[in-house]
């Protein structure tokens, strides 16, 4: 839930009670604690706050508001360092996440208990992308595995190359090392890529 202010938005996380809350109505909170989390200000319920519905109306926000609230889209010329690639094998039934499965030939799913070959699972990869800001900071996002997937595609299309997640992590490291020009939306609260253009 989001409060409207005439400067602009903030992010309010609701605790406790404040949770039933009715989307649509307008509400006057005490006791509202301000918050940070990487640079970004929210308020946030605490166990002394009070809410109390009130009479005011207030326009609607606009959907783009609504929709952009916490992402931010950048310009990427390249990409600066990669750390942090995590490859899963997915359980062939519930899709979960197999465990300790680098050393054996067939592993047991933690969700449903279900006994696999590995070598019949399918994959999925994550990795970090380091790319440095004009203040010489290095900003860290995380690309999810459909993100990853597209920025191979894309190198391997312009390098005729058939890099993969199944490729050696050099390799792999190296080919998202050469990509850039592109543009990213990123969740600002959690740093995850939502959506790559080039």
């Amino acid at each position: 839930m989001s409060s409207y202010f005439f400067s602009g938005s903030v992010k309010l996380t609701l605790w406790g009670e404040a949770v039933e809350l009715q989307g649509g109505q307008a509400y006057d909170f005490t006791h509202l604690r301000v918050k940070v989390f990487q640079d970004t200000k929210y308020l946030t319920t605490t166990p002394t706050s009070t809410f109390t519905q009130t009479d005011e109306k207030f326009l609607p926000p606009d959907d783009d508001v609504v929709n952009d609230l916490g992402q931010e889209t950048i310009a990427v010329p390249h990409i600066d360092m990669v750390d942090n690639l995590t490859i899963m094998h997915l359980c062939k039934k519930c899709e979960g996440h197999l465990t300790d499965v680098t050393s054996l030939a067939t592993a047991k799913c933690p969700t449903c208990n279900s006994i696999m070959l590995v070598q019949t699972c399918s994959k999925q990869a994550t990795i970090r992308i380091g790319l440095q800001r004009p203040d010489q900071q290095v900003m860290w996002l995380t690309l999810l595995h459909q993100e990853l997937e597209g920025l191979l595609t894309r190198h391997n299309a312009k390098h005729d190359t058939e890099i993969s997640i199944n490729s050696p992590e050099d390799e792999l490291c190296h080919a998202l090392l050469l990509s850039g020009n592109l543009e990213l939306t990123y969740d600002t609260n959690t740093n995850i890529v939502r959506s790559l253009m080039f």
